[in-house]
């Protein structure tokens, strides 16, 4: 599948592998049985190469064209080298599609990260095909989220390594050119001060992102951090917003009349580029028509399959039930006169917005059915539930004969109910 794709803050390890240089004159320094001059000489050296290579821009600022492969759970992105994830759907906590000039746009929120990484492909049936893999429902998944200005921490963090970085020069440059001492020694003075400083706020600005997102896609609404404090806009009265250089201009209803929030280019942490405003006005534009009742309507079939639902019968029953329902399945039409269809079966079973009851009783039946890529299909969509639970539940009911179903079920529900007690 041939697609677009956006990570702006790329892979991780990065971010590890720009402070090897670093590394390795520390360790030089600490086991390299040196004299106390050269120890210092190498963990300046340490100091200065940690410092700037954290400066480095790495941040994505244009989408890039990209092949996907499909899998249980999970796509895998060949783009460039530092952007070729698989991306799991267990690592997904908000998800939104929205239509683009350049086709069909998934966004989707992964753990830790302040940009949603974005994929376009240039079907509305591709971008489905995508959805299932990553178990992502019709009206989208959890929350959206973009911090669209560098955090304080962030800047800090920026001022620290130029701190640290310049201090550890001057000493240098005092040492290799000052002949009087008083200039060396204020300089050693002015450095054991403020490299310390610098280091302990290039940490705190490097560690998880915990404020407040500048902008986030959430059920009931848009939720801005404004200048002048946080400001919830709901879809339907969503009109857009403009940027204005520095901020986002929101147009919202009186008596406010507009709110503005924060944004920054990309370089001293968080920010967003052109393509991520883009990103972000396609997807706040296409909840805001699914809010007026102009997005697709999904196919409801709940209503076809509601006899497989179990009811106040025992666990035992409702299996056996449901295992007499798959047999006449795979023989012949209906049961007690309703015409149950695979098919339909088989949308509530991949349809991540389905009640976790409903898949499993759907997996259950389907396990029935003759055909060798019935297995393999039902894996497909188990991967693609993440709620461990309900994944558990939808693998024992399609895998397991009627007695070890009955007790492994049993023991997930007793666990379920031990822990919501807590």
């Amino acid at each position: 599948m041939q697609a677009t794709f956006s990570d702006p803050q790329g892979p991780r390890w990065i971010h590890a592998v720009l402070q090897v240089p670093a590394a390795v004159l520390v360790a030089a320094a600490l086991f390299g049985g040196l004299s106390f001059a050269y120890i210092g000489f190498l963990l300046a050296l340490a100091v200065i190469a940690s410092s700037t290579l954290a400066m480095i821009p790495l941040r994505q600022r244009a989408p890039v064209p990209a092949t996907l492969t499909l899998g249980p759970g999970y796509v895998k992105v060949n783009a460039t080298k530092l952007r070729s994830p698989v991306i799991h759907a267990k690592d997904i906590v908000g998800a939104s599609t929205a239509r683009t000039d350049a086709g069909f746009a998934l966004s989707l929120g992964r753990k830790g990260r302040d940009t949603p990484t974005t994929i376009v492909v240039p079907t509305e049936a591709e971008v489905d095909r995508l959805r299932l893999a990553l178990g992502v429902g019709h009206g989208g998944h959890g929350t959206l989220s973009w911090w669209t200005a560098p955090t304080q921490a962030q800047r800090s963090a920026f001022s620290g390594r130029v701190v640290s970085t310049l201090s550890i020069i001057s000493v240098l440059a005092a040492a290799a050119f000052a002949s009087d001492g008083p200039f060396v020694a204020l300089a050693s003075v002015v450095a054991f001060f403020a490299v310390p400083v610098g280091l302990i706020l290039s940490a705190v600005g490097s560690s998880r992102n915990v404020t407040f997102p500048d902008v986030e896609m959430t059920g009931a609404g848009i939720r801005l951090m404004t200048t002048t404090g946080p400001f919830l806009l709901p879809y339907a009265y969503y009109n857009g917003f403009v940027l204005e250089r520095d901020h986002l201009v929101f147009e919202v209803p009186p008596p406010w009349g507009s709110v503005r929030v924060a944004a920054r280019e990309p370089f001293r942490g968080s920010g967003v580029s052109d393509a991520d405003v883009a990103i972000l006005r396609a997807q706040l534009d296409g909840a805001a028509l699914r809010a007026r009742g102009f997005g697709r309507t999904k196919e409801e079939v709940a209503g076809r399959v509601e006899m497989l639902r179990r009811g106040r019968e025992s666990m035992r029953d409702w299996l056996a039930r449901l295992d007499m329902v798959g047999q006449t399945l795979s023989t012949g039409p209906g049961y007690r006169g309703q015409s149950l269809d695979a098919e339909d079966l088989w949308t509530v079973l991949e349809d991540p917005d389905a009640e976790g009851e409903m898949r499993m009783a759907a997996a259950r039946v389907l396990r029935h059915v003759n055909d060798p890529k019935v297995r393999v299909r039902i894996d497909a969509a188990a991967a693609a539930i993440r709620d461990e639970h309900d994944n558990e539940r939808v693998r024992v009911a399609a895998q397991e004969s009627l007695e070890e179903a009955v007790h492994a079920l049993d023991q997930l529900e007793n666990r379920r109910a031990r822990l919501m007690m807590r």
